[in-house]
C-alpha cells in the first residue's frame, strides 16, 4: 500500500505515546496460532496449557505490560533522536526495512495510493506484532502504521556491576536513557515507578554527573552523559 502525504499530513504524523492493548492482545493470540518464534519461547512457556478467553489478557499480557511499555518507551526515544538528527525523512526511512519513503509517498507494500486526508499518520510500535509493517484504519478514520520494535519480551537482568552499585531502578533508568533522551513521564511509564520517585532517582543521577536535564516547555528532557555511558559500559 502506498500512502500519499500532503503538507498537513506531514505536520500531523506522530508516534503513538504508548502501547495499544488491543494490538498486543490480537498479535499475541496470532502468535499462539503460528509456528513458535524463538523470541517468544519463554513467554509461551509461561502460559498455562489451557487459557480461558476471559482471563487471557490478565494471564498473557498484564504480567509483561511493564516490559512492553519499557520497550516502546525506548523505541519512542530512538525515533525522537532520528527526527532530531535527520528530520522526518530519517524517521520514516528507518522505521523498518520493509518501508520506503520517497516524499510524498510512503510505500509499505505495492498497491494503489491512499490519501491520509489531512489527519496524518499514526506510527504505532508493538512488541507482539512481530511481522512486516501493516496499514490499518481506526474507527475514527485515522490511518495507523503498525511496526515491530523488539521481541525481547523477557526482562533482562540489570548489569551485574551497575545494579548493586546504584540500585535496580536507577540502573533501569540508565538503560532507558542509553537508547536516547526521555522525559520524566516516559521514564515513569517505562519503569512502572511513580513520577515522584523517578524525580528523586534522577536527582541522584544528575548530582553524580550521570544524567543532564533540560527544560523544554512544560517537560523536562533527561539525557545520559558520557559518565553515565561509561558506567553502563
Amino acid at each position: 500500500m502506498e500512502l500519499l502525504f500532503t503538507h498537513e499530513d506531514l505536520g500531523r504524523t506522530r508516534v503513538a505515546t504508548q502501547a495499544n492493548v488491543s494490538v498486543e492482545v490480537e498479535s499475541s493470540l496470532r502468535l499462539l496460532r503460528e509456528r513458535p518464534h524463538p523470541c517468544f519461547a519463554r513467554w509461551r512457556r509461561s502460559l498455562p496449557r489451557y487459557l480461558r478467553s476471559q482471563s487471557y489478557e490478565k494471564v498473557a499480557i498484564e504480567p509483561f505490560w511493564h516490559r512492553i511499555e519499557m520497550l516502546i518507551t525506548a523505541d519512542r526515544a530512538r525515533r525522537m533522536n532520528q527526527l532530531l538528527d535527520g528530520g522526518l525523512d530519517a524517521l520514516l526511512n528507518r522505521l523498518h526495512p520493509g518501508i520506503r519513503w520517497r516524499a510524498p509517498h510512503l510505500t509499505v507494500r505495492e498497491g494503489q495510493p491512499v490519501r491520509l486526508r489531512g489527519q496524518g499518520l499514526l506510527l504505532q510500535p508493538s512488541v507482539f506484532f512481530f511481522r512486516a509493517p501493516e496499514i490499518r484504519v481506526s474507527g475514527s478514520g485515522q490511518v495507523v502504521l503498525l511496526y515491530p520494535v523488539s521481541c525481547e519480551i523477557d526482562e533482562p537482568a540489570a548489569p551485574a556491576k551497575v545494579s548493586p552499585l546504584i540500585g535496580r531502578t536507577r540502573a533501569s533508568l540508565l538503560r532507558l536513557l542509553s537508547v536516547g533522551p526521555a522525559t520524566t513521564t516516559d521514564l515513569a511509564t517505562g519503569t512502572g515507578v511513580s513520577m515522584a520517585a523517578i524525580s528523586q532517582h534522577l536527582g541522584v543521577l544528575r548530582d553524580s554527573g550521570m544524567v543532564v536535564t533540560q527544560t523544554l516547555g512544560r517537560s523536562r528532557l533527561h539525557t545520559l552523559t558520557p559518565v553515565g555511558k561509561r558506567l553502563l559500559g
